[in-house]
Protein backbone atom coordinates (compact mmCIF):
# COMPACT_ATOMS: atom_id res chain seq x y z
CA UNK A 1 0.00 0.00 0.00
CA UNK A 2 2.84 2.33 0.70
CA UNK A 3 4.75 2.13 -2.88
CA UNK A 4 0.93 2.41 -4.24
CA UNK A 5 0.88 5.51 -2.63
CA UNK A 6 4.21 6.88 -3.48
CA UNK A 7 3.93 6.10 -6.70
CA UNK A 8 -0.04 7.56 -7.47
CA UNK A 9 1.58 10.64 -5.31
CA UNK A 10 4.74 11.20 -6.59
CA UNK A 11 5.43 14.95 -8.29
CA UNK A 12 9.09 13.76 -9.58
CA UNK A 13 9.52 15.03 -13.12
CA UNK A 14 10.33 12.52 -15.56
CA UNK A 15 14.05 11.61 -15.23
CA UNK A 16 13.68 9.64 -18.19
CA UNK A 17 15.70 6.82 -16.42
CA UNK A 18 16.21 3.85 -18.82
CA UNK A 19 14.41 0.43 -18.12
CA UNK A 20 16.02 -2.90 -19.35
CA UNK A 21 12.50 -4.29 -20.49
CA UNK A 22 13.46 -8.28 -19.90
CA UNK A 23 14.55 -7.42 -16.34
CA UNK A 24 11.35 -5.16 -15.62
CA UNK A 25 9.05 -8.10 -17.01
CA UNK A 26 10.92 -10.70 -14.98
CA UNK A 27 11.31 -8.73 -11.36
CA UNK A 28 7.41 -8.02 -12.10
CA UNK A 29 6.56 -11.97 -12.48
CA UNK A 30 8.73 -12.47 -9.73
CA UNK A 31 6.84 -9.72 -7.31
CA UNK A 32 3.16 -11.24 -8.75
CA UNK A 33 4.63 -14.85 -7.31
CA UNK A 34 5.83 -13.77 -4.07
CA UNK A 35 3.01 -11.52 -3.61
CA UNK A 36 -0.19 -13.62 -4.55
CA UNK A 37 1.35 -17.09 -5.67
CA UNK A 38 0.56 -16.49 -9.13
CA UNK A 39 2.46 -18.70 -11.41
CA UNK A 40 4.62 -17.36 -14.08
CA UNK A 41 3.42 -19.91 -16.58
CA UNK A 42 0.28 -18.32 -17.10
CA UNK A 43 2.31 -15.40 -19.05
CA UNK A 44 3.33 -16.12 -22.42
CA UNK A 45 6.16 -13.26 -23.08
CA UNK A 46 7.34 -12.11 -26.31
CA UNK A 47 9.83 -9.91 -27.06
CA UNK A 48 11.22 -8.13 -30.58
CA UNK A 49 14.34 -9.50 -31.41
CA UNK A 50 15.49 -6.15 -30.74
CA UNK A 51 14.52 -5.27 -26.88
CA UNK A 52 14.24 -1.49 -27.08
CA UNK A 53 15.56 0.11 -23.92
CA UNK A 54 12.45 2.14 -22.37
CA UNK A 55 12.92 5.91 -20.71
CA UNK A 56 10.95 5.50 -17.89
CA UNK A 57 12.09 4.60 -14.33
CA UNK A 58 12.75 0.89 -13.97
CA UNK A 59 11.19 0.82 -9.96
CA UNK A 60 7.59 2.26 -11.53
CA UNK A 61 7.75 0.50 -14.65
CA UNK A 62 8.18 -3.18 -12.65
CA UNK A 63 5.07 -1.79 -11.13
CA UNK A 64 3.29 -0.84 -13.63
CA UNK A 65 3.78 -4.38 -14.91
CA UNK A 66 3.52 -6.33 -11.59
CA UNK A 67 -0.13 -4.44 -11.96
CA UNK A 68 -1.27 -5.01 -15.04
CA UNK A 69 -0.43 -8.74 -14.91
CA UNK A 70 -1.90 -9.10 -11.60
CA UNK A 71 -5.53 -7.96 -13.24
CA UNK A 72 -4.90 -9.95 -16.14
CA UNK A 73 -4.29 -13.30 -13.71
CA UNK A 74 -7.33 -12.45 -11.52
CA UNK A 75 -9.58 -11.76 -14.43
CA UNK A 76 -9.03 -15.55 -15.95
CA UNK A 77 -9.04 -17.21 -12.07
CA UNK A 78 -12.34 -18.56 -12.66
CA UNK A 79 -11.56 -20.08 -16.09
CA UNK A 80 -10.05 -23.53 -17.56
CA UNK A 81 -6.88 -22.09 -18.53
CA UNK A 82 -4.92 -23.94 -22.01
CA UNK A 83 -2.24 -22.78 -23.83
CA UNK A 84 -4.27 -20.52 -26.26
CA UNK A 85 -5.74 -18.82 -23.61
CA UNK A 86 -2.47 -18.04 -21.27
CA UNK A 87 -1.75 -14.09 -20.55
CA UNK A 88 0.26 -12.73 -23.48
CA UNK A 89 3.07 -10.14 -23.30
CA UNK A 90 3.94 -8.55 -26.88
CA UNK A 91 6.46 -5.79 -27.39
CA UNK A 92 7.02 -4.17 -30.88
CA UNK A 93 8.90 -0.98 -31.13
CA UNK A 94 7.84 1.98 -33.33
CA UNK A 95 11.49 3.44 -33.59
CA UNK A 96 9.80 6.03 -35.82
CA UNK A 97 7.81 7.33 -33.26
CA UNK A 98 10.23 6.40 -30.58
CA UNK A 99 7.96 4.27 -28.84
CA UNK A 100 7.54 0.71 -27.25
CA UNK A 101 3.62 -0.62 -28.10
CA UNK A 102 3.70 -3.33 -25.39
CA UNK A 103 -0.07 -5.33 -25.57
CA UNK A 104 -1.07 -7.28 -22.33
CA UNK A 105 -3.52 -9.60 -23.18
CA UNK A 106 -5.65 -11.77 -21.12
CA UNK A 107 -8.81 -14.10 -22.01
CA UNK A 108 -11.85 -13.19 -20.10
CA UNK A 109 -14.96 -15.33 -19.39
CA UNK A 110 -17.23 -11.88 -19.06
CA UNK A 111 -17.41 -8.19 -20.03
CA UNK A 112 -16.20 -5.58 -17.56
CA UNK A 113 -19.08 -4.45 -15.43
CA UNK A 114 -17.40 -1.21 -15.34
CA UNK A 115 -16.84 1.32 -18.42
CA UNK A 116 -12.90 0.79 -18.79
CA UNK A 117 -12.19 4.49 -18.99
CA UNK A 118 -13.39 4.65 -15.41
CA UNK A 119 -11.25 1.97 -14.30
CA UNK A 120 -8.86 4.89 -14.44
CA UNK A 121 -10.58 6.42 -11.26
CA UNK A 122 -9.75 5.53 -7.79
CA UNK A 123 -11.77 3.15 -5.74
CA UNK A 124 -14.15 2.00 -8.94
CA UNK A 125 -13.39 -1.68 -8.43
CA UNK A 126 -14.87 -3.16 -5.33
CA UNK A 127 -12.86 -4.02 -1.80
CA UNK A 128 -13.48 -7.76 -2.31
CA UNK A 129 -12.90 -10.94 -0.88
CA UNK A 130 -9.14 -10.46 -2.46
CA UNK A 131 -8.83 -6.98 -0.44
CA UNK A 132 -8.28 -5.12 -3.27
CA UNK A 133 -8.20 -0.93 -2.78
CA UNK A 134 -9.05 -0.29 -6.36
CA UNK A 135 -5.97 1.77 -6.57
CA UNK A 136 -3.71 -0.19 -9.11
CA UNK A 137 -4.58 1.18 -12.63
CA UNK A 138 -5.29 4.99 -11.53
CA UNK A 139 -1.45 4.40 -10.30
CA UNK A 140 -0.77 2.64 -13.55
CA UNK A 141 -1.78 5.53 -15.35
CA UNK A 142 -0.29 8.53 -13.09
CA UNK A 143 3.25 7.07 -13.75
CA UNK A 144 2.33 6.55 -17.44
CA UNK A 145 1.70 9.77 -17.37
CA UNK A 146 4.63 11.40 -15.64
CA UNK A 147 6.57 9.25 -18.27
CA UNK A 148 5.06 10.76 -21.46
CA UNK A 149 3.47 7.58 -22.06
CA UNK A 150 -0.22 6.43 -22.45
CA UNK A 151 -2.31 2.99 -21.89
CA UNK A 152 -5.77 2.05 -23.37
CA UNK A 153 -7.86 -0.51 -22.27
CA UNK A 154 -9.98 -2.71 -25.15
CA UNK A 155 -12.29 -5.42 -24.83
CA UNK A 156 -12.62 -7.69 -27.61
CA UNK A 157 -13.78 -10.90 -28.94
CA UNK A 158 -11.76 -12.91 -31.66
CA UNK A 159 -13.14 -15.12 -35.00
CA UNK A 160 -14.37 -18.09 -32.07
CA UNK A 161 -16.17 -15.67 -30.07
CA UNK A 162 -13.61 -16.09 -27.43
CA UNK A 163 -12.81 -12.60 -25.35
CA UNK A 164 -10.06 -10.85 -24.20
CA UNK A 165 -9.13 -8.15 -22.49
CA UNK A 166 -6.10 -5.50 -23.60
CA UNK A 167 -4.13 -3.34 -22.12
CA UNK A 168 -2.33 -1.35 -24.58
CA UNK A 169 0.96 0.57 -23.80
CA UNK A 170 3.38 3.11 -25.42
CA UNK A 171 5.92 3.77 -23.86
CA UNK A 172 8.89 6.49 -24.96
CA UNK A 173 12.16 4.45 -25.77
CA UNK A 174 15.55 4.81 -27.29
CA UNK A 175 17.10 4.57 -30.62
CA UNK A 176 17.61 1.29 -32.40
CA UNK A 177 21.26 2.24 -31.80
CA UNK A 178 20.82 2.76 -28.10
CA UNK A 179 18.58 -0.39 -27.74
CA UNK A 180 19.98 -3.36 -25.80
CA UNK A 181 20.03 -6.67 -27.73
Amino acid sequence: LTETIVFILSERANLQAASELEKSVNRALSKLNSRSHIRKQLFDVQLSPIAPTLKIEQDQFVYILAELFSNAAEAITDMEISPDRAITFELSPDWEKGRANIVIRNPIARPCPFELPSLFKPFVTEYGARKQLGLGLPTVFSILDRHDASIELVELRDASDLMYFEARLAIPCGDPASAGT
